[in-house]
């Protein structure tokens, strides 16, 4: 069995234990051989380049070791491999370990004070962090100013912050800085201290100035002497490196790189930029002087960048001015390569990548291997190099396109051995240059263009690519090679070396001529493996005779070429050498190698590869994961979604053709199903699994390796394209050729028969055989073109399906997304897409808005991201957005590249196709300052009018979509012209643009355009370019001549700039920026004067974005925006009207806030208007009419100036940030404050004069009507008097006995108020007015055919009268679908005639009505008052007679009562001494009964005594008991005592109660006597009271209903948005009909919009008030208000009434301050005729009697609203009654006035118009419905039509004009404007806004029918498929309405 060494083992694990130590942990290998492992080695190695070594001279035999010995502060890499018995495993995989904390912070800046002239003492502060390790100790260092190195002052650590310096020179300036050092090392230095000088002696300052000007004079250079001849050993690398850190401030991007973004941030213009970023912008625009760069004094406060010295001005670009302090340095202080090598160091990888592309590009030197800061360690700089790519002829003259990493160039290498007297790199330039016949360029920095010495630079290897060009023949090489060039001394860079020699094709080696022998053994080594090329160079100091020669001597020894130079220029030793490589390329030579496969070398001598990171190889990892899939794929089944949704796109925008049989509606819906189809078959698709790995790479992916990711597939893309498009090309340009050959064989041949039958015309009818030979070829060649055409067509798709870049992975993710938009099934993945998507956006990538393969924007996508934008920034950015546009291959992307530095595609395998847009950031100070932008957006367009869409029958139309789309969208366009005269396809673009622009002026849209005149011969060739450019503005004009003629504004636009804003660029007189050609040749540089001017076109495109910073917009509007030009391209065939969205929102949120204005003003004037009629109420005859006049003069002038104060608040409105954007709509608002004056004055008017009139005819009747309440008072006083002396049994007998004489009475006196006056019936009046309205309903028809049709429904008897009683006893809208029936071409007249006259009459109906009601109620009320009073002075005057009889009795009842009371004295008094003898009696019996028990006892004691003798102790028992009843006989004695003193305390007592009873008699008696009187003049002011409150009551009874009105109409405007605007109003109404099927409804809201709008707000009235007791609420609400403000208000009046006795004075300031405080007005003779009346006598009495009456009446007030809502709360008709009973304006009134607007309807589907002002500038609807519900029908048929007016819009069909009466005359509907100019009705083939008709006509087409009487219509397929929640969804997201 065979034996093999193990596997590799796992890759170690290390845990760092301490700073000295650490433990390593790895995986045995997956295989061991076939053997048993014996060990493992383990090894080390120090991190930068140290070698490797064992960690112990021992095998491992465990998986584990812990290594020792380690060094503190040191990073390490460790390895392990496996031995068995067949040898060692390759190493593991290498881990890198670092030390567990970092290098301190710097310290502070030193603080230097000078002590002596060789000694100064420095301080410090300790750094702000030691890097998690203790500080031990600082390292101070000094440096001699100028030039001198960085020098430690001490070999030991500072331990201290201060240290005192010695051994100073005297006079010197010296700088400081200190580091600080820790267990990882030494921290950054501090900021140098300031220039600090030693002190000079005073005796010697005067010998120090005396010899100052004799030590000027120092030894130069020789002027042939090469700068490395004399380097300055002592010049550390790092310190220079740090020395120009600080001079360009570029220390920042140290740590932080700059990265690819910050190249990307737009920055002022006007302000200077730091050198990196000038750098940047200048190779960006590709600037090849941009090498020409050096710097001042690094110790400066501000980098001073300067051009070098000698250079002419066009090279000063880096000029500063800025004052630097401290030491005066020259213009040359720092080699410009140094400054490369700086900010090579300072940029990230993916910035380095464009860096050195931009450099290829501009033909200058790329480094390819780059030295670190101590210039030890060495980067292969791969990754950097991986996009640069070369295009060369071969010797064949076949054209190359490689990348130059990937392809195996021949590679010639050039290094100096030594110090030479030459310049290498000038020899390299006329070898690549003028030798080859090329520009003279220096594409290697050479000692004439950096005089400067370089340090930094050295070790550097730098590469140029020399490629041939076809169109240089005289090229000595004919072969591509690389180039590299070893910067510096070859002997101190072994491993440079070693790179660039292995596998070279030659060597070009410069070393001086007697150094040949030094270099022998270098040079036979070299020899081995390569040609090597000696360039011997003479010394300066040689007298051999070789050196004096001018002639190039070379000779050639086996593989070694001797080239002696001698005197001979640059030019001809580079002739020289040229040869030699000449003939070396035409021998046989396999010395070809690729960038690529150094990498192996790179790790054997110990060159880092920037590509050896984690993330670039995880993300190349994946990437090649992803191209392993896409190469065995084809691009339909990489991306399913996209051939899906270019089947969709291409169906999307199919129009309607009338060619068609089936209806509009029928081909709309079939074409939505197939859409709808189409989203569903992409639901049931599942992403393939490339795109699925590219999405989970990309969202796994951290920002870097994202960066990584996206560069590597990329990178693999574009080679795959040019591998498999390379023989695609091929055979399309034999294809090409052979059709271009074909075509002018025909064109030949074609033209031999024409001259054929020239020579035979009228010789000869027959054709000869000749030209029946020339025709049969020409029928052959043509079917050979048509094949050529068929193959280049199928060329161009399999050049297509071959074609895959990053934007169709971005395109794929936009369609899955899509997907989920439109089946409504949006997740967290969808938003994982969109973040995507945002963050490719942010990063810098561009992505596709404009799909150029499927022509079409996949707008819910776009939106979605650009919305998701805001979402991550946590804010709405502001952005403005720039595009180009120009046909094809005329340099747009190139332009828009070089300008701001974006990377759109040019040479990728496929240009631009479609649109892309970019973001470019706005730096904060730049947005702050002037821009006020965060973001600028470029979008690139593709190349117009490209001739593969013609080939491939792409629609003609793509172009105009494209051209259009990007013009729109734009706030500035560039428009770019290739070359000096402009071709017919580029003025049909600009035409298109023409007609774009035209229409976005018309809706205030705000664009600017540019012109670019590319690939100019010379733009300083002013008069010539001049004249060119008229020549194409006279194009132009004509371009724009014809669009204005299209759009019917010629007599507006007649020229180029009325139209587009051409701004200048350079001066005033220039309108267009001249572009020169910016490549010259493969070789040569490409020109910079276009560089500059790119920059210059950036800085006035800035400048202009920087003047529009008002009219900056967010992200998320112009998302809408896209969608509003896209939706308007596609409807309207690109001459299009769109409207701006975010425009249209903030118009309707003026209008809401408009009307909230107008409200106030209209209930102001309706509260004087009331004011003014009560005034007239009360006015007498001949003073009505100077009260009408005053009144209404001053109702106008309040009018006037309320209308002015809403004036000039709208106006204020307008001037704010918010309505900015509509203030053009100024005058709309203007005219409807007219209108609204005019008509409200208008009524005002009317209303006024119509009150006026009646009060002057009610005051003719008010004698008559005095006359008959005097008759009524005496009759009632005799009735009054009757019932005094009728003994009736009850209050309510006696109120049914006046009631039932009231009515006989009233009804009296009626009939004769009738007999005088001949008042009329309700029925008599209606009666009188039939035939007037009779004869006015058939004028309206006279003539016509409905005549007869009329006639039956209005020429019955009684007929109409019917009618009329239906509209006067119910307030439903009368049906008018049977009068209406058959009414065609006359029934808006008839509809109008009949709607108005039915209004007439319900008025005077009305009028009469409430005339007999009025006059009634006055009469009752006036009888009800006299009988009142009168019953009052009987009831006074029976009072008196009572209260007179009353006092008669009480004097009688007093003289019996003192009889009485002497009468009951005596007995009193008799009685008390009867009773006085009986207790003296009872007292003397008791004492008697006392002395008889005593003797007794005595006797009793005795015999006790004698017992006791007997007995001992009987005789103590009878003792004790007598000591006892002694007791007791005591106790009986005592009390005895007490009650005969009680006896006379009771006597005295008696006798004072009865005096105090008498006093108290007599005070009550007076009393009562006070009291009487004070009761009887009580009643009197309580009487008084209650009458007065009888007035306020009624008062306040009467303004509820004003007050009432006016806040129901308040509270339903705030239950509800639906008020406020009129679409939400309508959408509302109709959801409303639909959910209760009222298919009347609907035919009534179509055809009397504003009758039925009304009669639906007042059953919405109804609703509220019976469902939420709204009405209820208000009363009480109302009631509580009106009583507590008459309270206050009498309160208020008390002092005013108790200084003033003028009753009636104080009545009448009472009424008018309650009328100022609530509005209640008091009629004017019911406070006459209570002054007149009730007389008051106790104010006190009055006013408390009035508040406690007010009080006790509140809740009868609050009943009585009660009542009004009770009694009609159960039937609708009840409280619609109740509404309508309130006071004009009535509450449906008011809400409809208030959102109206404009009621005008559609032409062709009778939709109402929804704007919400009266006066605007063109109608609209939201929602159009099929004509059939209007009843339009199709003439043959008869069958009601289902199309829908947006359908038709986007159809070929045609209408009748209204105008053609006799001759039918027909126009396209997309030509609707010519008949109906102010209209706008915008064309939209979706079905979801117009389900809601398609449902309802559906379901109710039958009753349609029957209602038209018309044919049913034939329904379109799919419209029985919605369901009503279908319908109502899609009415509610069109109208925007919240769910029910």
């Amino acid at each position: 069995m065979k034996v093999d060494a193990p596997h590799a083992p796992g890759k170690p694990i290390v845990s760092v234990l301490d700073v000295t130590k650490a433990t390593i942990t790895w995986t045995p290998p997956k295989s061991n051989g076939g053997s048993e492992i014996i060990g493992y080695v383990v090894q080390k190695r120090e991190v930068p380049r140290k070698p490797w070594s064992k960690v112990t001279k021992t095998l491992v035999k465990e998986t584990t070791f812990t290594v020792t010995n380690l060094i503190e502060g040191t990073d390490y890499l460790f390895r392990v491999l496996a031995e068995n018995a067949a040898g060692r495993s390759e190493p593991s995989v290498i881990t890198k370990t670092k030390i567990p904390y970092d290098a301190p912070n710097a310290p502070g800046k030193p603080i230097v004070s000078v002590l002596d002239v060789t000694k100064a003492t420095i301080t410090w502060t300790p750094p702000k962090s030691n890097g998690g390790s203790e500080i031990i100790g600082y390292v101070v260092q000094k440096k001699e100013v100028p030039r001198k190195p960085w020098s430690k002052v001490t070999k030991t650590l500072v331990k201290k912050t201060t240290f005192t310096v010695t051994n100073l020179i005297k006079g010197t300036d010296y700088l400081f800085r200190v580091l600080a050092k820790n267990a990882a090392g030494q921290s950054k230095p501090s900021k140098p201290s300031v220039v600090t000088k030693t002190k000079i002696p005073y005796e010697e300052s005067a010998q120090l100035s005396q010899t100052t000007s004799t030590t000027s004079g120092q030894p130069t250079k020789s002027q042939h002497t090469h700068p490395d001849a004399s380097s300055n050993t002592d010049v550390s690398r790092n310190d220079m490196f740090q020395q120009l850190l600080t001079a360009t401030d570029l220390r920042p991007h140290v740590d932080k790189k700059m990265s690819l973004i910050d190249a990307l941030v737009l920055k002022d213009p006007q302000s200077p930029l730091s050198m990196i970023d000038n750098f940047v912008s200048r190779l960006t625009s590709y600037d090849h002087r941009v090498r020409n760069l050096t710097c001042a004094d690094e110790d400066a406060d501000q980098p001073g960048i300067q051009a070098i010295s000698g250079k002419s001005d066009q090279d000063d670009w880096l000029l500063e001015t800025n004052t630097v302090e401290g030491p005066a340095m020259s213009a040359s202080s720092f080699s410009s390569r140094d400054l490369m090598f700086v900010i090579l160091h300072c940029i990230d990888p993916f910035l380095m990548q464009e860096v050195l592309m931009k450099l290829s590009a501009c033909q200058l030197a790329v480094p390819v291997v780059i030295p670190d800061v101590t210039g030890k360690q060495a980067t292969f700089l791969l990754w950097a190099l991986r996009k640069i790519s070369k295009s060369w002829y071969d010797p064949h003259q076949s054209l190359q396109s490689k990348n130059v990493v990937t392809f195996q160039f021949p590679t010639i290498v050039a290094f100096r051995a030594g110090d030479i007297n030459l310049s290498k790199s000038n020899v390299l330039n006329k070898l690549l240059g003028s030798v080859q016949g090329n520009d003279a360029h220096a594409f290697f920095t050479s000692h004439e263009q950096d005089p400067c010495e370089a340090v930094l630079s050295k070790g550097t290897i730098e590469a140029v690519w020399f490629t041939p060009d076809e169109t240089r023949k005289q090229y000595v090489l004919s072969h591509a090679f690389t180039l590299l060039n070893l910067r510096g001394d070859a002997n101190s860079y072994e491993d440079r070396v070693t790179f660039a020699v292995d596998e070279s094709f030659a060597i070009i080696m410069f070393l001086n001529e007697d150094c040949k022998v030094r270099y022998k053994d270098m040079i036979n080594k070299l020899k081995e493996s390569t040609h090597v090329i000696l360039v011997l160079c003479p010394r300066t100091n040689s007298n051999s005779a070789n050196s004096n020669h001018n002639k190039i001597q070379s000779r050639t020894v086996g593989s070694v070429t001797l080239i002696t130079t001698g005197s001979c220029t640059a030019q001809q030793i580079a002739s020289g050498i040229s040869k030699v490589l000449a003939t070396l390329f035409d021998r046989p030579n396999t010395n070809y190698c690729s960038l690529q496969q150094k990498v192996e070398l790179c790790e054997g001598i110990g060159f880092e590869v920037d590509e050896n990171n984690r993330d670039c190889e995880e993300a190349n990892k994946a990437a090649k994961e992803i191209m392993g899939l896409v190469k065995t794929k084809n691009k339909k089944d990489i991306f399913p979604f996209q051939r899906l949704w270019h089947e969709w796109a291409s169906i999307d925008k199919e129009r309607i053709s009338d060619s068609d049989v089936l209806k509009v509606e029928e081909k709309r819906r079939r074409k939505v199903k197939r859409l709808r189809g189409i989203r569903e078959a992409q639901a049931n698709t599942y992403p393939s699994s490339v795109v699925q790995l590219f999405i989970t790479s990309a969202q796994t992916s951290g920002t870097i390796k994202l960066h990584y990711f996206v560069q590597w597939l990329q990178i693999y893309l574009n080679d795959l394209s040019h591998e498999r498009l390379k023989p695609i090309r091929q055979s399309l340009r034999t294809v090409s050729k052979q059709k271009r050959d074909l075509l002018t064989e025909i064109t030949k041949t074609e033209e031999a028969l024409r001259n054929n039958n020239d020579v035979r015309k009228g010789v000869s009818a027959v054709i000869s055989s000749e030209n029946a030979k020339l025709t049969r070829r020409i029928e052959s060649l043509n079917e050979k073109k048509t094949m050529e055409v068929e193959n280049e067509k199928a060329y161009l798709l399999q050049y297509d399906n071959n074609s895959i870049g990053l934007e169709h992975f971005i395109r794929e993710i936009g369609q899955i997304a899509e997907c989920c938009f439109y089946n409504n099934t949006e997740n967290s993945h969808t938003q994982a897409l969109q973040s995507l998507a945002a963050k490719f956006l942010l990063e810098g990538y561009p992505i596709e808005i404009f799909d150029g393969d499927a022509s079409h924007v996949p707008l819910r996508w776009v939106r979605s991201v650009l919305d998701k934008i805001s979402q991550l920034k946590h804010a709405q950015n502001t952005i403005s957005v720039v595009s180009v546009l120009g046909v094809q291959s005329s340099g747009k992307s190139t332009l828009l590249n070089s300008m701001f530095g974006v990377r759109f595609p040019v040479s990728a395998g496929r240009c631009t196709r479609g649109a892309f847009l970019q973001l470019l950031p706005v730096e904060k100070e730049y947005k702050d300052d002037k821009m006020s932008l965060d973001y600028v957006a470029i979008v690139d367009t593709e190349g117009l009018q490209a001739p593969e869409k013609s080939v491939l029958s792409y629609s003609p139309s793509a172009d105009n979509e494209l051209a259009t789309f990007a013009l729109c969208i734009s706030d500035l366009t560039l428009i770019n012209i290739a070359g000096q005269t402009i071709t017919e396809e580029m003025t049909d673009v600009l035409q298109i643009a023409a007609h774009a622009f035209i229409r976005m002026k018309q809706v205030k849209l705000s664009a600017e355009c540019r012109i670019v005149q590319q690939f100019v011969a010379d733009v300083h060739a002013k008069t010539q370019n001049e004249t060119a450019m008229s020549s194409i503005m006279v194009k132009l004009d004509e371009a724009i001549k014809y669009a204005a003629k299209d759009e019917r504004k010629h007599y507006m636009y007649k020229q180029f700039s009325d139209i587009f804003t051409v701004q200048n660029v350079t001066s005033e007189t220039d309108n267009v920026q001249y572009l020169p050609n910016l490549w010259r040749g493969l070789m040569s540089a490409p020109d910079h004067q276009y560089g500059d001017r790119v920059l210059q076109l950036k800085q006035a495109i800035l400048k202009s974005i920087e003047l529009q910073r008002t009219k900056t917009s967010t992200v998320s509007d112009f998302g809408t925006r896209i969608a509003d030009v896209w939706k308007a391209i596609k409807e309207e065939n690109f001459v299009f009207s769109f409207q701006n969205s975010k425009e249209v929102v903030i118009y309707e949120q003026l209008i809401s806030e408009y009307k909230a204005l107008l409200d106030p003003i209209r209930s102001d004037i309706i509260t004087l208007q009331r004011k003014v009629m009560h005034a007239i109420d009360n006015c007498g005859k001949g003073v009505i009419e100077n009260t009408q006049i005053q009144g209404k003069a001053n109702i106008l002038v309040n009018l006037n100036k309320l209308c002015n104060d809403l004036e000039s608040k709208v106006e204020e409105l307008l001037k704010t940030e918010v309505y900015l954007p509509v203030a053009k709509h100024h005058v709309y608002f203007m005219n409807d404050i007219k209108n609204f004056r005019s008509q409200f004055q208008h009524s005002m008017e009317t209303d006024i004069d119509k009150h006026a009139s009646l009060q002057l005819q009610v005051n003719e009747v008010t004698p008559e009507k005095e006359k008959l309440t005097e008759e009524l008072h005496s009759t009632f006083e005799g009735f009054a008097q009757k019932l005094n002396f009728e003994r009736l049994d009850s209050t309510e007998s006696i109120k049914a006995a006046i009631d039932a004489e009231f009515e006989l009475r009233w009804d009296g006196a009626m009939e004769k108020i009738r007999e005088k006056y001949q008042l009329k019936s309700l029925d008599d009046i209606l009666e009188s007015k039939e035939s007037q309205i009779k004869n006015i309903i058939l004028n309206a028809v006279r003539g016509g055919p409905m005549a007869k049709s009329v006639d039956p429904y209005i020429g019955g008897e009684g007929e109409f009268r019917k009618h009329s009683d239906l509209a006067l006893t119910s307030t439903e809208m009368l049906d008018l679908d049977q009068v209406s029936l058959g009414f065609n071409a006359y029934e808006e007249n008839v509809n109008t005639a009949f709607d108005a006259l039915l209004t007439k009459i319900g008025q005077l109906a009305l009028t009469a009505h409430h005339f007999v009601s009025n006059v009634k109620l006055k009469r009752k009320k006036d009888a009800a008052l006299a009988l009142k009073i009168e019953r009052e002075r009987r009831e006074r005057e029976e009072v008196k007679r009572k209260e007179e009889a009353a006092r008669v009795i009480e004097r009688e009842r007093i003289q019996r009562e003192e009889v009485e009371r002497k009468r009951f004295e005596a007995l009193a008094l008799e009685r008390e001494l009867r009773e006085r003898e009986e207790m003296k009696r009872k007292l003397d019996e008791a004492l008697a009964n006392q002395l008889l028990e005593q003797k007794e006892r005595e006797e009793v004691k005795r015999k006790m005594d004698e017992a006791l003798a007997i007995q001992g102790r009987e005789q103590k028992q009878r003792e004790e008991e007598k000591r006892k009843l002694e007791e007791e006989l005591e106790i009986q004695l005592q009390e005895q005592r007490e009650t005969e003193k009680k006896k006379r305390e009771l006597d005295e007592l008696l006798a004072i109660q009865l005096e105090e009873q008498r006093k108290r008699e007599e005070v009550q008696r007076k009393q009562d006597e006070a009291l009487a009187i004070q009761r009887k003049r009580d009643e009197s002011d309580k009487l008084s009271a209650s009458a007065f409150i009888d007035i306020l009551q009624t008062t306040i009874r009467d303004g509820m209903k004003y007050k009432v009105s006016s806040k129901l109409t308040d509270a339903i405007k705030a239950s509800t948005d639906m008020f406020k605007q009129k679409t939400t109003f309508i959408g509302t109404v109709l959801r409303d009909l639909c959910a209760k099927g009222d298919i009347c409804g609907i035919t009534q809201f179509i055809r009397h919009f504003t009758t039925f709008s009304r009669s639906w707000i007042l059953e919405y009235a109804c609703k509220m008030c019976r469902d939420e007791n709204l009405l209820e609420t208000i009363y009480m609400q109302c009631a509580d208000n009106f009583i507590e403000e008459v309270k206050t208000s009498i309160v208020t009046l008390t002092s005013v009434f108790q200084n003033n006795k003028d009753f009636s004075g104080w009545v009448n300031k009472c009424k008018e301050t309650i009328q100022n405080n609530t509005g209640l007005i008091c009629h004017q003779d019911e406070i006459t005729k209570f002054t007149k009346y009730f007389p008051v006598n106790d104010v006190v009495t009055f006013l408390k009697e009035c508040k406690t009456d007010l009080s006790t009446r509140q809740d009868d007030i609050k009943d009585y609203a009660c009542q009004q809502v009770m009694s009609c709360k159960e039937s609708t008709d009840g409280i619609k009654l109740l509404l309508l009973d309130l006071p004009p304006p009535h509450i449906n009134e008011e809400l409809f006035s208030g959102f109206a607007g404009c009621t005008e309807q559609c032409p062709f589907c009778r939709a109402v118009c929804d704007q919400g002002l009266a006066d605007h500038m063109r109608h609209q609807a939201l929602i159009h419905h099929p004509k059939g519900i209007g009843g339009r029908h199709w003439m043959k048929t008869d069958k009601l039509g289902t199309d829908l007016c947006t359908s038709l819009m986007m159809s070929d069909l045609r209408y009748r004009t209204p105008k053609s009466v006799k001759e039918p005359e027909y126009r396209p509907f997309k030509e609707y404007e010519t008949d109906y100019p102010y209209w706008r009705i915008r064309g939209d083939e979706s079905d979801r806004a117009d389900e809601f008709w398609q449902y309802i006509f559906c379901k109710y087409n039958s009753r349609f029918a029957a209602i038209y009487n018309k044919q049913e219509a034939d329904i379109p397929e799919g419209w029985d498929e919605i369901t009503e929640e279908r319908a109502i969804s899609a009415l509610e997201k069109k109208y925007t309405l919240p769910p029910q």
